[in-house]
């Protein structure tokens, strides 16, 4: 079990969750955690796969390993409580072809559970979230948007509350469902003409 403590005056915990693939460069994030040296940040890395041990050795190399906790795989139903653990929910995707186009499942996760949230700034996600999340790729933008949601409290509640409505109201079953029924009979109305 985990035993990180969040406190919304004394330290934040950013998070990432999800698999350590190809996709993900958590790099310029935990360097901009080692660049922000007075402020009381710890880092909760939840999952794995193969690029964890390179991770790992990443932390040790640059003295932060006392900063970051790394969970490995975790059972899913237990998301929801590692989510909250956080303070700050992390996108750090590297930008190609692919992650360009996808907007990740695990952003309206971390949403769904009122998490403010930075970004990579991936074109889908900006398309789908505009001002909903901060955006960082550098170091120095990392840092920018974790000292700015470090310092803003109100900041942070209201992007999650702003996400949690967003999610609540686009991914809703019953919206899901009707919107798939629409494209179900606008499909069936192109081919039976």
């Amino acid at each position: 079990p985990i035993k990180l403590k969040s406190s919304k005056t004394k330290q934040i915990i950013i998070g990432y969750l999800g698999a350590l693939r190809e996709w993900v460069d958590l790099r310029p994030m935990l360097l901009a955690v080692k660049n922000l040296k007075n402020y009381k940040i710890k880092v909760l890395i939840v999952g794995g796969e193969e690029d964890l041990p390179q991770y790992e050795k990443f932390v040790k190399k640059h003295k932060i390993d006392h900063k970051v906790t790394f969970t490995g795989n975790v059972p899913f139903k237990e998301v929801p409580k590692y989510i909250n653990k956080m303070d700050i929910t992390t996108i750090p995707f590297k930008i190609n072809r692919v992650t360009n186009g996808t907007c990740p499942l695990k952003l309206l996760e971390y949403l769904g559970c009122e998490k403010a949230s930075i970004s990579t700034p991936l074109n889908e996600v900006k398309s789908m979230l505009g001002n909903k999340v901060l955006y960082a790729n550098t170091v120095k933008e990392w840092e920018k948007q974790i000292s700015i949601l470090y310092h803003d409290q109100i900041l942070r509640e209201m992007l999650g509350k702003t996400g949690r409505k967003f999610v609540e109201e686009n991914f809703n079953w019953n919206k899901i469902c009707k919107d798939m029924e629409d494209i179900l009979i606008k499909y069936n109305n192109k081919i039976n003409k």
